[in-house]
C-alpha cells in the first residue's frame, strides 16, 4: 500500500468513527448523515443502525468536507397534539369553535350556529353575543330583540327608533316617519304625509299631526277632517253638521240639517226648530212664525 493510500484510509477511519458517534437519544430516532462532496458511499443511520458508510470523493483519494444532518422526530409521529380538536372537546369546553379549538361558548367565544351558551347567539362576525339592542346581525336570527335593521343593527323597533324602512320598525311602532324614526302613528304624533300616520290616525293634518278626523278633532281645512265628520266648522272643529250641531253659518252644518238660525245651531227646519226666515224651515208645510221664531205648520 502507497503512503497516499494509507492515508486516505486512516481519513475515512476516522470519518466513521465520528459519523457513528451520533446515536439513538432518549428514545428519538435519529438521522444522521454525512455528505461530502464526492460520489463516494454515504454514512446514513436512519434509526434503525443501518447506516451503509460516508461519503468521499472515490476518484482522487480525498475526504468529503461534508456536515452531519440530524433529526428527532420523537417517536416517528412528527405530530404535536391540544392545539386542534379533531379528536372532540372535553364537557369543560364543549364546542369546537371555527378556529379548530374547544371553546365554552361564552360572549366573544368563535362560532359557528349552535355553538352559544343558551340564550347567546352566534352573529354574523362568528362570536357569539347577545343579540341585544346595538349588535350587528344579518337578519332577525341574529338577534333577541325583534328587529334586525336594514343597516345590520339588532334593534326592538319600538317608538322613537331609528328607521330606513318599515321593516326596521317593531310591532308596537310598525310605522317608519319620513323623518326616519319608527312610531305607532297614532292621534297626535308627529307627521309630514299620511305615511307617517297609523291605520288608527290616517289623517296627516294640515298642522303635522296625526288624528282620526272625527267629531270635535280640530282642523284649519276640510282636508283635517275624516268622512265621518267632513265640516271643518267655523270653530275649527271637525263635525257632520247634523241637528243641534254648532254653527255660525248654514257652512257649518249637513245636508240633514241645513240652517244655522239665530240659536247658533244646525236645524233641519222641522215643526218646532227655531228659524229667522220661512226659508228655515223644511218648506213641507211649515213656516217661520215671526212672533215665536219657530216652524210652524
Amino acid at each position: 500500500m502507497s503512503l497516499v493510500d494509507a492515508s486516505v484510509s486512516a481519513q475515512r477511519v476516522l470519518g466513521m468513527g465520528a459519523g457513528l458517534a451520533l446515536l439513538v437519544l432518549g428514545g428519538c430516532s435519529l438521522n444522521t448523515t454525512s455528505k461530502g462532496s464526492g460520489g463516494g458511499p454515504d454514512l446514513v443511520d436512519d434509526g434503525t443502525g443501518e447506516g451503509d458508510g460516508m461519503t468521499g470523493d472515490g476518484a482522487d483519494g480525498t475526504l468529503g468536507s461534508g456536515t452531519p444532518e440530524t433529526s428527532m422526530d420523537g417517536g416517528g409521529s412528527g405530530t404535536t397534539g391540544g392545539l386542534f380538536c379533531d379528536g372532540g372537546c372535553g364537557p369543560e369546553a364543549p364546542f369546537c369553535g371555527p378556529d379548530g379549538e374547544c371553546h365554552v361558548g361564552n360572549a366573544g367565544d368563535p362560532c359557528s350556529d349552535g355553538q352559544c351558551l343558551v340564550p347567546l347567539l352566534c352573529g354574523p362576525e362568528g362570536v357569539c353575543h347577545d343579540g341585544v339592542e346595538g349588535d350587528p346581525c344579518d337578519d332577525a336570527s341574529d338577534c333577541i330583540v325583534p328587529v334586525c335593521t336594514a343597516g345590520g343593527i339588532c334593534q326592538d323597533g319600538g317608538e322613537g327608533d331609528p328607521c330606513a324602512v318599515l321593516g326596521d320598525c317593531g310591532p308596537t311602532a310598525p310605522v317608519c316617519t319620513a323623518g326616519g324614526v319608527c312610531q305607532d302613528g297614532i292621534e297626535g304624533d308627529p307627521c309630514s304625509g299620511a305615511g307617517d300616520c297609523g291605520l288608527s290616525a290616517p289623517i296627516c293634518t294640515s298642522g303635522g299631526t296625526c288624528q282620526d278626523g272625527a267629531e270635535g278633532d280640530s282642523c284649519a281645512v276640510p282636508h283635517d277632517c275624516s268622512a265621518s265628520a267632513p265640516i271643518c266648522s267655523s270653530a275649527s272643529r271637525c263635525q257632520d253638521g247634523s241637528e243641534e250641531d254648532p254653527c255660525a253659518g248654514a257652512g257649518d252644518c249637513g245636508p240633514d240639517a241645513p240652517y244655522c238660525p239665530g240659536d247658533h245651531l244646525c236645524h233641519d227646519g222641522s215643526a218646532g226648530d227655531p228659524c229667522d226666515s220661512s226659508e228655515q224651515c223644511d218648506g213641507i208645510g211649515n213656516y217661520c212664525s215671526m212672533t215665536f221664531h219657530v216652524c210652524s205648520p
